[in-house]
């Protein structure tokens, strides 16, 4: 249970959907949420993997970037078992259908950013596969999209180089 501490996360008990929430919120660099995701992947739920998601990809490539706190040792979150758990929730979570559209553009958006910040490859097997889950979550979600989430979709397509299918073109 030493996860945290060794990856500079201060280890506590997280007791709680709302203080998971609320740590994913305050982590200041990528090692922080690999060690909650680590520590609490069978807790975590949609609004975590979302949450978790988002904030990596704004943290590898934010407007804050140059000068944060960011962890540029790991090039490649794909190298770390945590990234990859959080791939294998966000996945399975994606083909139970329990994201919303806010959520799928948001996460899309993220491991795009992720990708144009050399953190991950949308190649990947395991990045190909969440995102061709997120992909079929856009397409169920689509007629909820407002404009906004419908253009970071499709900016996240563009960045990452992939074609969305004709289901995901016709819904968008």
């Amino acid at each position: 249970k030493g996860g945290g501490r060794e990856r500079g996360f201060p280890e506590r008990p997280l007791g709680g959907a709302k203080q998971i929430t609320a740590s994913i919120g305050r982590a200041a660099r990528p090692k922080d949420i690999f060690s909650i995701v680590g520590d609490h992947h069978r807790e975590l739920d949609h609004v975590h993997v979302g949450m978790a998601l988002d904030k990596l990809g704004k943290m590898a490539h934010g407007p804050k970037a140059k000068d944060s706190k960011l962890d540029l040792s790991r090039r490649r979150h794909t190298a770390d078992k945590d990234f990859q758990k959080l791939l294998d929730l966000t996945h399975a979570l994606a083909k139970q259908a329990k994201f919303g559209s806010h959520s799928v553009a948001k996460m899309t958006h993220g491991m795009a950013r992720l990708h144009k910040a050399g953190r991950l490859d949308a190649t990947d097997e395991s990045v190909d596969a969440t995102l061709a889950a997120l992909e079929g979550e856009a397409v169920r979600v689509a007629p909820d999209m407002n404009s906004h989430s419908v253009a970071s979709i499709v900016w996240s397509f563009g960045t990452l180089k992939r074609m969305p299918g004709d289901k995901t073109w016709a819904a968008l």
